[in-house]
């Protein structure tokens, strides 16, 4: 690894009326702090300036806990007769009843499970069951469980109400327009990460921003926990927006999955928003690796989560699916 190449790492929790809780890391040495601050909304211009001066030298690998494109981008229905809205003669959206005029894909598909057999992407659903321990059948056993369901600290809620969008469309916007009619690049291309890390170079002068759900990646790794050695020892997520029992127990596994990748805390964290960018930093450092996995699809919405070695890769899943969905030959 040519650690002169390697991104600076940023992970940001938005606030729509607070300050966005901001953690940055860039791997130099074996092991390294990461740098925990805080930005009122007021003085983004400051943490745009911070990135823009980083990417003259290097890439910035930037992490939004948000939906980055569902406002005015490719990730909400440009039709009315959306992709995939009709699947064996019932007037459903894939892959769970999904209506994408107020909900993505990917966060249906966390908090819901299916209603009917008549679904498609009958591999991704399979997958999904896999990871989340459901038996048969898929669409009538009470006991299966969404990730939303199982875990009290988890909420995934439809793009439409996400009350952070029009300041995160704000700051991305701004982001936009300093990269305009220059040489710099602002990309939404997750995927090149994957070239970026199996090629041990990030080109400088490129901001690539990708999505994130910090608690979404915590269910991810409970479910993937490989036992007493695995440094994310929980296997519920409570409730952590308070400073109870759920707070210090995701703050222990986020200490502990960190410390495994050689990266120590700069300040105590000091509630769910530092936590959230902390989580968020943990799955970017994968991504910088090529390790993380993308619930969901660029076109449509997704998450970043991590990968599991043993298990279904979602990233291919889900454009395997969106393939069928979006061809002429329905799934029937």
């Amino acid at each position: 690894m040519n650690l002169d190449t390697q991104p600076l790492i940023v992970s940001a929790d938005p606030g729509s009326s607070k300050d966005w809780a901001v953690c940055s890391y860039q791997r130099l040495s074996a092991s390294g702090k990461c740098d925990l601050k805080r930005y009122p909304i007021e003085g983004l211009s400051k943490l745009i300036d911070e990135l823009f001066a980083h990417a003259e030298k290097g890439q910035v690998l930037l992490g939004l806990d948000a939906p980055v494109k569902a406002f005015g981008g490719v990730q909400r229905p440009v039709k009315f007769k959306a992709d995939g809205h009709q699947i064996a003669k019932l007037k459903k959206y894939w892959p769970f009843n999904v209506n994408p005029y107020s909900t993505r894909p990917c966060e249906k598909a966390l908090s819901s499970k299916p209603e009917n057999k008549g679904l498609a992407c009958t591999d991704l659903i399979r997958a999904i069951a896999e990871t989340f321990g459901w038996e048969e059948p898929l669409h009538q056993n009470h006991n299966n469980e969404s990730l939303t369901s199982r875990h009290q600290g988890i909420s995934v809620l439809g793009y439409q109400r996400a009350p952070h969008g029009p300041v995160v469309g704000t700051f991305l916007a701004e982001l936009e327009k300093r990269a305009s009619g220059s040489s710099f690049k602002v990309s939404y291309d997750p995927e090149a990460c994957y070239s970026y890390a199996d090629n041990k170079e990030w080109p400088a002068r490129v901001i690539t921003v990708v999505e994130t759900h910090p608690a979404v990646s915590a269910g991810f790794y409970a479910h993937y926990g490989t036992g007493e050695n695995d440094p994310f020892s929980l296997r519920r997520i409570r409730k952590y927006k308070d400073k109870g029992k759920g707070f210090r127990e995701i703050e222990k596994a986020t200490r502990s999955l960190l410390g495994s990748k050689g990266i120590e805390l700069s300040r105590e964290p000091h509630g769910d928003d530092d936590m959230d960018a902390l989580l968020g930093l943990a799955n970017l450092v994968e991504l910088s690796e090529g390790k993380a996995d993308l619930f969901g699809t660029v076109e449509d919405g997704y998450f970043l989560i991590p990968s599991n070695e043993s298990g279904p890769c979602f990233r291919q899943l889900w454009k395997d699916a969106r393939e069928k969905i979006v061809s002429p030959v329905c799934c029937e």
